[in-house]
């Protein structure tokens, strides 16, 4: 299972107008409008699970495959709204500064005078 993350504040809980609100300030950010969608390995049956009113995508930066197959950016699902708070899964280059949610998750903190807590209670100083 994967490590998680979660923006959250401690006072309150964040309103899914505040987190849109935040949302629309970066640019590497958009709603996802479409359900999440699996390949069953056993069954071949496409499985469908709904999304949540805030879940978020990123924009990757571009790998060379992608620019010549004429995708402008590639999108990634990122941040899941729910119960007043976002969580995300912890970037696999997490010490980086310059890895594209670690630096969105910050963004958004600061926006909503927010934390950045891991699943053990861990604050992360972003």
């Amino acid at each position: 299972m994967a490590y998680s993350l979660h923006i959250e504040r401690t006072s309150s809980n964040i309103s899914l107008e505040d987190w849109l609100t935040a949302a629309s300030t970066i640019g590497a950010l958009r709603l996802r409008t479409t359900a999440y969608a699996t390949v069953n390995p056993s069954t071949g049956e496409i499985i469908e699970i709904d999304r949540s009113p805030g879940d978020l995508e990123i924009a990757l930066p571009q790998s060379f495959l992608s620019r010549a197959l004429g995708k402008e950016r590639q999108w990634e699902p990122a941040f899941f709204f729910s119960q007043g708070r976002a969580s995300f899964r912890s970037p696999d280059n997490s010490y980086s500064a310059h890895d594209p949610i670690r630096k969105a998750a910050a963004a958004l903190a600061k926006e909503l005078g927010a934390a950045i807590v891991g699943d053990e209670g861990e604050e992360y100083a972003w």
